[in-house]
Order: structure tokens, then sequence, then C-alpha cells
């Protein structure tokens, strides 16, 4: 069963055309990677499917609706497709807990005892507990992306796009953020993760779409990730990482 489909999807800004005729689907449970350069239109492929940006033409299904309807409540369907940021995107005035549990509790109406439960298991699946009270202010990088994992988390999604989530950490850090989301994929989350590490998509993701110039140019089978492929364009990225 398809927990989001996409159909000739198109986006752009101004006379840059960014995505061209997109056409998705992901089952429920299944974990799909996105690869290829930068500019390639990944990134602007989830804003689209989360409505931060607006597609120009085609249509996104998700709970048997069009995203791209002008009927859709927004803030209710993201209640339950959760977005990660390179970024981060922590409240600075917030500590952690209450990073956690604000969203559920302005927009679910949930009280303070139930969202910070919830938030609280969430905190510990990521290894977050102990800075339950801290300041997100004094968090590493890796912390911080692990808090955003775990917010998104309390909003029991059914699906969660990921966009580059370790881009912005520094070495030590990628790891235990990789970690969480193998974990993820392990427990049967629906994902979508936009990412620069071959060797994780390879291991985690069920299937590897490589993008170039706003299309798809190839869905990929993660054994066979480092085999020669058809399009030169993605044999020339993944030599980057590897030698055929």
């Amino acid at each position: 069963m398809n927990i989001i489909e996409v159909k000739n999807l198109n986006k752009s800004f101004g006379s840059n055309l960014v995505l061209k005729d997109i056409n998705l689907s992901v089952e429920k449970g299944e974990v799909i990677a996105l690869i290829g350069s930068s500019g390639s239109g990944k990134s602007t492929l989830l804003r689209c499917l989360n409505l931060l940006e607006k597609a120009d033409h085609g249509s996104i299904i998700y709970h048997k609706k069009n995203l791209l309807s002008n009927k859709i409540n927004i803030e209710k369907m993201r209640q339950s497709m959760g977005m990660v940021f390179q970024s981060f995107n922590l409240f600075e005035n917030l500590n952690v807990i209450d990073n956690c549990t604000i969203a559920c509790r302005l927009t679910k109406n949930e009280k303070k005892d139930k969202a910070e439960k919830r938030a609280i298991k969430y905190l510990k699946q990521v290894n977050m507990l102990d800075y339950a009270k801290a300041s997100s202010t004094t968090l590493s990088g890796g912390q911080k992306q692990r808090v955003a994992i775990a917010r998104a988390l309390c909003m029991n999604p059914d699906l969660l796009l990921f966009d580059e989530p370790t881009s912005a950490l520094d070495p030590e850090s990628v790891q235990d953020v990789l970690d969480v989301i193998k974990d993820l994929a392990e427990q049967g989350m629906s994902m979508i993760i936009v990412t620069h590490e071959i060797l994780f998509a390879k291991d985690v993701a069920d299937r590897i779409l490589f993008m170039a110039d706003g299309v798809i140019v190839e869905d990929i089978k993660p054994e066979n990730i480092f085999k020669e492929h058809s399009d030169d364009r993605v044999n020339t990225f993944l030599k980057r990482y590897n030698s055929f």
C-alpha cells in the first residue's frame, strides 16, 4: 500500500525549472534514499511534499487526498508528515523537552504531562533523555539533530522526511545520527532521506533514487548501487565514493 504517491510534479523558481515531471511512490514501511549532486532538486522535492514549497503542476496523494488541493489543511497534514532539517531548527529559547512537546501542545491541544511522557519515550530512543532539561543552545550539532528527530517522532508521523540530516555535523556526530535513523528503519518507519552518505543509503534504504537536473534518473536497488549504470551521470557521481 502506497503511503504517498507523486504524479507529474513540476516546480519552477522564475524561469528555472527545478523539478520536471517527478513520479514517485512510497509504500508503507519503505525507506527511500534520494542521492545526487547539489542542485539536482532533491531538497526541493522534499519541501514540495511537505508543502513548504508549492508545486506548480501535478499531484501529491497522501492519505487519499491531493495535497495540492486548495482544501487541504496544511497544519493537520504536517502532524502526520514529519520533517527533519539539516540545520536542526530547534527553538533556542526552549529547553530540550519543551522543544519536543510544543508542537503537540499547540496543534493537538495535548496536556503537558501527556506530551512530556511521549517526549521522554523518544528522547530515550535517540539517547538524549539525560539532556531533557538542558537548553538547546548548549548542545552539539549531533545532539541537536537527535533532539530534532525526537521532536518529529513526538507527533506520531506516518512518514518522515530527512533533508541531509548529517551535512551540518562533525564526523564524530554523523554516526550517532545515522544509527538513530537506521533504528527507525528497522522499526518500520516510512522515510524519504536526502543524503550524501552513500554507504548508509546502501545499508538502510529499500530503494535509492538518483536525481539529476530535476529528474529522477534511476531507481536503484541498494545491492546494485556500485555496479555500472546505464546513465553516465550516475556513474560519474558514484565514482566519487567507490571504484567500480
